[in-house]
């Protein structure tokens, strides 16, 4: 294969490393270890060590670049086993007797006409603001805030409006009721009651 045959074989990430990092990737994608990756690729020197080799071999396989190339061939290795991957599943899936066939039969239906969920979710959320003022002012009046500081929070007309309004809440609370006393019954002493 030419170098130009090769270039065009490659892919953006393995295009955009040196010729070593690309080495280092093809013999990585082959199971080699980092270190006799890194000296299969013609790093070091000839009277490198394995540690040598080991801590070039880290180097390269933590550059961006280099993990970019191997993500991109690992996906070209994927696909080329892609016809063994359809030859298991028809075999899987036309064995009576197989115990993954029904999972596997889904896998593929789902995969081939995925299932669409659909949620329509509407969240309505309404805030009462005169109740919420109403309860400011009662909180800040607990807290024994000045006049002048409430006018500043709710305006002259605004404060008058809410505490009108916290009065009639008040009153409210307050049970009305007419007392009227009860005669008692001279029998009940006599009984202890």
């Amino acid at each position: 294969m030419t170098k130009d045959d090769e270039r065009e074989s490659f892919g953006e990430a393995m295009a955009a490393c040196t010729p070593r990092e690309r080495e280092f990737v093809l013999h990585v994608m082959q199971n080699k270890p980092f270190a006799e990756a890194a000296r299969l690729s013609g790093c070091g020197t000839p009277d490198s060590t394995a540690e040598t080799f080991a801590r070039i071999g880290y180097r390269y396989s933590h550059r961006p670049r280099v993990i970019e190339a191997m993500k991109e061939e690992a996906a070209k290795q994927m696909r080329t086993t892609l016809p063994a991957a359809l030859k298991a599943v028809k075999e899987i899936i036309q064995n009576p007797f197989s115990k993954d066939r029904a999972r596997t039969a889904l896998a593929v239906i789902e995969r081939a006409d995925p299932t669409i969920q659909k949620q329509e979710i509407q969240v309505t959320h309404t805030i009462n603001h005169e109740a919420e003022a109403i309860d400011q002012l009662r909180t800040l009046k607990a807290l024994n805030v000045a006049r002048d500081k409430l006018i500043e929070v709710f305006g002259c007309f605004g404060l008058e409006r809410l505490e009108k309004k916290l009065a009639i809440e008040n009153k409210s609370d307050v049970i009305d009721a007419d007392f009227a006393e009860v005669p008692r019954d001279p029998d009940a002493e006599l009984l202890g009651e």
